[in-house]
């Protein structure tokens, strides 16, 4: 499972928002916290979800009762802040947020595949989808040394030919 570590969007007010004011009410600033621990989890997570049977795990992560978390977690699901299948639990926010991410890093992929094949159009074995060939056809640029400035340096010096 492939993770990332990345800026992803949140309002600013989120904390005025009404669902997480019923959060509040109930498990006071804990629960608002215990939210964005579990927002940040499935940002990490591959796909954006988080395995139900897996739930009492994060009470470690999140340094949190097994009780506290487990009805933080249903209160979670009955207001609508996650969606759940047999399964799985997620915010349609986190994959809204990471289809996003991907679709922004599809394009700069793209975007430096063209530039790359501008500057190697000749030789086109050089693009590769995981652009492994790249780097065995770079060559190393000699030093080149200025040859005006070795021979004023030489000629302040004093020495005589």
């Amino acid at each position: 499972m492939k993770k990332d570590s990345y800026y992803f969007p949140h309002d600013s007010n989120a904390h005025n928002d009404e669902k997480i004011l019923h959060i509040i009410s109930n498990f006071g600033m804990q629960g608002y916290g215990l939210y964005w621990a579990f927002i940040e989890a499935m940002h990490e997570s591959g796909d954006g979800k988080l395995t139900i049977k897996l739930l009492n795990g994060l009470s470690i992560r999140f340094n949190v009762d097994k009780k506290i978390l487990h009805d933080f977690y249903k209160e979670c699901i009955e207001i609508g802040l996650f969606v759940a299948d047999n399964e799985k639990y997620w915010s349609e926010r986190v994959l809204r947020n990471k289809q996003e991410f991907d679709e922004k890093r599809q394009k700069k992929s793209l975007a430096g595949k063209y530039g790359m094949q501008s500057r190697w159009a000749s030789n086109n074995t050089v693009i590769t989808n995981d652009n492994s060939v790249i780097t065995k056809h770079n060559k190393v640029k000699e030093s080149k040394v200025n040859k005006k400035n070795t021979a004023d340096a030489f000629l302040k010096s004093g020495m005589v030919l």
